[in-house]
């Protein structure tokens, strides 16, 4: 409601395996949306793209393991929902040029982890972005689009270097 209210979207980027499951791989009590839900968004102005299908690391996958689980994705989801799904976010943000290679034979552009803005020469297949999840408050999101969030998004790179040291799906 809070992006609509100011006229934004977003882009929802779907697991397919959680989203037919409806389950979370790690914490049984945590329920996924479903394939009603994600439509729901769809028709309400969000764009959707690909978060591989299982949600593992790509870059510790075999190849073509690897290969299946970013063309499988697209597949699925526009199968199921009948949209182009020109956009993919790699798991835990972790590619390498060999992942954003078979990445970029079935999107036109995917997403990484960095917290910084988007530059020309930013490569199509591993671009910036700033996570929603991280403006769940109102107040926060308003300073950020004030230009005050300079301050809570170095520390939110800080806590994802450390969890990135901590290998969860370093690059």
């Amino acid at each position: 409601p809070e992006l609509a209210s100011r006229g934004f979207s977003a882009t929802l980027f779907l697991a397919c395996d959680m989203i037919a499951s409806g389950r979370h791989p790690c914490v049984d009590s945590v329920r996924l949306m479903g394939w009603d839900e994600a439509a729901s968004l769809h028709k309400a102005g969000w764009e959707v793209g690909s978060h591989a299908c299982t949600h593992h690391n790509l870059t510790r996958l075999p190849w073509e393991e690897c290969q299946r689980e970013i063309g499988q994705s697209q597949q699925r989801l526009q199968a199921q929902l009948g949209v182009p799904i020109p956009h993919f976010a790699a798991p835990f943000g972790a590619t390498n040029s060999r992942v954003r290679e078979a990445i970029s034979t079935c999107y036109q552009a995917a997403v990484g982890t960095r917290l910084c803005l988007m530059e020309s020469h930013s490569d199509r297949f591993d671009l910036p972005r700033l996570e929603m999840f991280y403006f769940r408050d109102p107040a926060r999101f308003e300073a950020h689009l004030d230009g005050r969030g300079g301050a809570y998004l170095g520390l939110r790179k800080l806590l994802r270097a450390a969890g990135q040291a901590l290998n969860w799906g370093s690059k």
